[in-house]
């Protein structure tokens, strides 16, 4: 019966999915295999086979210290399951990456267009209310100075009717008026009890004025 050992993922390379073997760090500060990247970069490649980012430079450094690790690692491996490891081919492996980050990058620019679409409708949602904004206020200061100006004009004619002399007509029904508020009215019918009441109120209320009777 087989033992099924579960290889740790920092073991394999991104690219093969393969054991490493001459494990070296790149510019991403990934682990490849050496012959892996080389071929990638070989093709023109210039972004990382996992993230699809621009890498500033080609240049690749050993990763003795890993190396050493899978070492011993792989002795510690049934004889059985040492046989049984299947080199995936270079080509095939290469391919399967580049689709990988060509999917990769069309989300990334599908997102990013659809990023761009909201941001422009939210930027004419923006205007929109800026400018109803901007209309309010307009009208506001239109009604705040509407506002102004009955008050002038009503504080104007207020001063006006305050400061206006009585004329000769006001003053000749005054006296009209007291003549009729004097006169006997208590023996005369009934409708005329009415012109008594209402004398009675235009005394009280020019002596709440302060205005003296003749």
């Amino acid at each position: 019966m087989e033992t099924i050992v579960n290889i740790p993922d920092d073991y394999l390379c991104p690219i093969t999915h393969d054991l490493l073997k001459d494990p070296v760090v790149a510019a991403d500060g990934h682990t490849y295999e050496k012959k892996a990247i080389t071929e990638w970069f070989r093709r023109g490649h210039r972004n990382s086979p996992i993230t699809g980012q621009a890498l500033v430079h080609t240049y690749l450094q050993e990763n003795y210290r890993l190396k050493s690790i899978i070492e011993s690692f792989k002795e510690r491996l049934p004889m059985i399951q040492r046989e049984q490891q299947v080199e995936i081919d270079l080509h095939e492996a290469i391919k399967l990456r580049e689709k990988f980050i060509e999917d990769l990058l069309e989300k990334k620019d599908s997102k990013m267009l659809y990023l761009e679409k909201e941001n422009k409708r939210l930027m004419k949602q923006i205007e929109d209310l800026r400018k109803q904004l901007d209309s309010s206020d307009r009208k506001i200061k239109e009604l705040e100075r509407e506002n102004k100006t009955l008050k002038e004009k009503f504080v104007s004619n207020a001063k006006i009717i305050q400061q206006k002399p009585k004329n000769e007509n006001d003053e000749d029904r005054k006296i009209h008026d007291d003549d009729m508020c004097k006169r006997d009215y208590s023996k005369e019918i009934v409708g005329d009890a009415r012109i008594y009441e209402v004398c009675k109120d235009l005394q009280s209320l020019r002596k709440f004025n302060n205005v003296n009777i003749k």
